[in-house]
């Protein structure tokens, strides 16, 4: 992975991969970069649930951000990571296909997601950097599930009840 110099008045974005597609997420939304390891499966989990990882002093529910985009199942490659991120009060896996770099790029590279994008990949889809050869779709990583859906998730960790509080 290379690290780009901060630079004043930049953007750093953490650049990462879903199959042949440039997404990216502000390097302050993710908490960790993990390696991807055998994961426990989850009888009942939605289809995007890709299962828990366990760390101590828990485990951390896995998202399989090609899947929650609307791809299909793949098996994970060895360059597979997990950015930990944190979502309304709850910790996330979110499963991607590799990360590249922390790429700085200007305010003046950003525009807004363009009109003709659906509502559920709106709600997610922050900016875009467009930079000259390459455009790469800046994602809000808060927002990948639904309150509804964080408290879903959450539930299904071990040693947590369902009626547990979600933070919004």
């Amino acid at each position: 992975m290379r690290k780009a110099a901060p630079a004043v008045g930049h953007n750093q974005f953490l650049v990462f991969h879903i199959d042949s597609e440039e997404f990216g997420a502000d390097v302050l939304s993710v908490v960790r970069v993990l390696p991807y390891d055998t994961l426990e499966t989850l009888p009942d989990a939605p289809e995007f649930v890709e299962g828990l990882l366990p760390l101590q002093p828990s485990s951390l529910p896995v998202i399989d951000l090609g899947k929650r985009f609307g791809g299909s199942h793949k098996s994970a490659g060895p360059a597979a990571r997990i950015l930990v991120v944190e979502a309304k009060g709850t910790r996330l896996g979110i499963l991607v296909d590799s990360v590249q770099e922390v790429l700085a790029v200007p305010d003046s590279d950003l525009a807004d997601p363009p009109g003709f994008i659906n509502d559920s990949a709106a709600n997610v889809l922050h900016c875009v950097a467009d930079l000259g050869d390459r455009l790469i779709l800046i994602l809000d990583l808060t927002r990948i599930l639904s309150s509804e859906e964080i408290a879903e998730v959450a539930a299904m960790e071990p040693g947590r009840s369902p009626t547990d509080e979600v933070v919004e």
